[in-house]
């Protein structure tokens, strides 16, 4: 027999048919066979407490409980980058509690509990390798979404950062996700927003108006764009959509807090009418709901209960018209009476209970 390894060993496991790990004085290494010397050699010595092959050129090392990553070359193979003559070197040292392969050369790490991340650079013949830290150890949980982003957490909260530890999303969110048309959707509460790749708040649009106008969406309030994406009516509504060809409905929440100690804080809804200019219908008229009738008007109803009807065209239709005079028209709107000309021109505004001649 032919020995093809030294006689010094307490133990030897085999991980593949040229390599193995061995134990010396307690501690563990690798052996590797030589080609050229035609027997195993050490290819790390047994200085560490565990070793793990990452992959053949790489180990995860252990000593006093704390990891490092070892870089080893072939052992026959001379590389003008190694400082010595041993076949290994420690890139990253043995100063993490935990460290695992994300891709490639990119390995999420902990110490203290918290997550980074470290990349050894590429190998290349005419320099050393080294690791650099990428994300220092300061995030709950680190994860890996896309090419060059990632998605930490911090304080319970999310956000997104990319390769080189510049921040895109600041970690403030409840959720974050990325979508098929490479956008970041968040969640805060009970409302979302949309980010580009590089950290802009987009406006996603819900509906086309016209060539001028759309209705758009941001962190859960609508509002209305300019073509060139400007708010041309401020992100603060409930809801708005369209009632007709003619008539834009925006609907916002007031919170109506009374001071008195055994008042009910109720949410308001209101409701502003607008044409596709954008004119404010009815000027400041406060009002409470409106519903559709058979005739494609609308019936509109105040916080003090009185109703009017309004026109498809956003104009509003006197009720009860009566002629008390050759030039004088009487009318009842939400639920006062006025008198007009012949010309329909406001000669007393409606707000008398009754009108008599």
């Amino acid at each position: 027999y032919l020995a093809i390894s030294a006689f010094k060993y307490t133990n030897i496991n085999f991980f593949s048919e040229s390599a193995a790990k061995v134990m010396a004085n307690e501690k563990i290494g690798i052996i590797t066979y030589s080609n050229q010397q035609k027997r195993f050699v050490d290819l790390i010595p047994c200085i560490y407490d565990r070793i793990q092959p990452i992959n053949n050129r790489y180990y995860l090392v252990n000593n006093d409980g704390r990891y490092g990553i070892i870089e080893t070359t072939d052992i026959d193979k001379i590389n003008p980058y190694w400082e010595t003559k041993d076949k290994f070197a420690e890139v990253v040292p043995c100063i993490y509690e935990q460290i695992s392969l994300l891709q490639n050369e990119y390995y999420i790490v902990q110490n203290d509990g918290k997550f980074g991340l470290i990349r050894i650079k590429p190998y290349n013949d005419t320099e050393k390798q080294l690791f650099s830290v990428i994300i220092p150890c300061i995030y709950e949980s680190i994860q890996h979404i896309s090419e060059k982003y990632f998605i930490v957490k911090q304080e319970s909260k999310y956000g997104v950062i990319n390769d080189s530890n510049e921040t895109i999303i600041q970690p403030k969110y409840d959720s974050i996700k990325l979508s098929d048309d490479d956008t970041f959707y968040v969640k805060s509460g009970n409302k979302t927003g949309h980010f580009d790749l590089n950290g802009n708040v987009l406006t996603d649009i819900i509906t086309t108006i016209n060539d001028t106008y759309s209705i758009g969406c941001l962190w859960g309030d609508f509002g209305i764009l300019n073509a060139d994406k400007s708010a041309a009516l401020s992100f603060k509504y409930k809801d708005i959509h369209c009632l007709n060809e003619h008539i834009i409905v925006a609907m916002f929440i007031e919170t109506n807090n009374s001071e008195d100690w055994f008042s009910i804080v109720q949410n308001i809804e209101h409701i502003e009418l607008y044409d596709y200019n954008l004119n404010r219908l009815l000027g400041d008229i406060d009002i409470a709901s409106i519903n559709a009738l058979s005739n494609d008007n609308f019936r509109i109803r105040l916080f003090d209960g009185s109703q009017a009807v309004l026109s498809s065209t956003g104009t509003l239709i006197k009720e009860d018209m009566y002629e008390i005079s050759d030039s004088l028209i009487k009318y009842k709107l939400f639920g006062h009476w006025g008198i007009i000309n012949l010309a329909g021109d406001c000669v007393q505004p409606n707000i008398w209970d009754n009108i008599s001649v």
